[in-house]
């Protein structure tokens, strides 16, 4: 009877750890580095795998991509009618996040159907269709104070943030700038140009929104919304907060040559020099690194093996232990 619990426990143990490790597989982030860093538009050839160009409905291939002249290297050129990129859902399972990214806004396009000035959104991210969460930035929308500015709005549960560049007026035109959200778990920031205009808190992180899809260069609808009118460049998506300093050092290592650094008179001016400011790659990041696949591959399948040895051990005890018929 003691052998007989031995190895049903040994058996239930088994099942405990294959199943934890398919899940964690199956539900793990994909797409970063190991300093919890996705590139999403850098230069051509380099876009992370979970990023999908897409022209209205219509997923195309990455290189139907119209890459042009950037700030350093090249930059993707977005029409203002139906082009758009988008991430699904296992790269956006995050506690915290940060989105940094440099934008020209070219002002309103051609296209009648919501991608005007007030219409456009640089970057979107929603929730299930059930319950309509969503966060989204605009280079020119009307905030709760009844002017037009560069605003990132969130809706959560019912409740609604709007962040945005006071009494600033909207993103300046064919400019580049540097535009960052920041969210920490318990605050949801914004940045430009290395300076925070606004901040909220929300008490609550990324992953609790349940989002489902990020979007570069729409709104959060599906169909035709809200699509932008101009380039970005040096995209990247962090699973973690970043700080102040990287920011800054973000916004001094990818400054473009023709920017003029003008710093708003709104807002905390970040120290961004070059003798105060470490570089990205020197910041200490305080995040596990991320698990290999092939780990919980061989952790699945080692597990698979001692169940199976386990399941075999049970029944040939169970033969030789049979009681004798009367």
């Amino acid at each position: 009877m003691k052998k007989l619990l031995m190895r049903v426990t040994a058996l239930t143990v088994s099942l405990l750890l294959l199943s934890s490790g398919v899940m964690v597989f199956a539900e793990r982030p994909a797409g970063y580095d190991a300093a919890g860093c996705m590139p999403l538009i850098t230069e051509p050839g380099e876009s992370a795998e979970p990023l999908i160009f897409c022209r209205g409905d219509d997923d195309l291939a990455i290189d139907a991509v119209n890459w042009v002249d950037g700030g350093q290297g090249k930059a993707v050129r977005f029409n203002g009618v139906d082009e758009y990129f988008r991430i699904g859902y296992n790269s956006l399972q995050l506690g915290e996040f940060t989105l940094s990214m440099w934008v020209k806004w070219e002002g309103p396009s051609n296209y009648d159907n919501g991608s005007g000035l007030l219409g456009q959104r640089i970057f979107s991210a929603r929730g299930t269709y059930r319950d309509r969460q969503y966060i989204t930035l605009s280079p020119m929308e009307t905030t709760a104070e009844g002017s037009d500015a560069l605003r990132l709005h969130m809706r959560y549960e019912g409740s609604d943030w709007e962040l945005h560049r006071p009494q600033a007026g909207p993103l300046s035109q064919d400019i580049w700038h540097h535009v960052a959200i920041v969210m920490d778990g318990q605050t949801l920031a914004l940045y430009l140009d290395g300076v925070m205009l606004d901040e909220q808190l929300i008490m609550m992180g990324f992953a609790q929104m349940r989002p489902q899809q990020l979007y570069l260069g729409k709104g959060p609808i599906l169909g035709g919304d809200g699509y932008f009118n101009g380039l970005m460049d040096n995209v990247y998506l962090y699973k973690k907060a970043l700080t102040v300093d990287a920011l800054g050092a973000l916004f001094e290592e990818q400054r473009p040559d023709e920017l003029i650094t003008t710093a708003p008179t709104t807002g905390t001016t970040v120290q961004n020099g070059v003798d105060s400011t470490p570089s990205v790659q020197q910041q200490t990041d305080t995040s596990l690194p991320p698990i290999p696949p092939i780990v919980w591959i061989v952790t699945g399948v080692v597990a698979a093996v001692i169940v199976v040895f386990i399941v075999a051990e049970n029944l040939r005890y169970a033969r030789e232990h049979r009681p004798p018929t009367q």
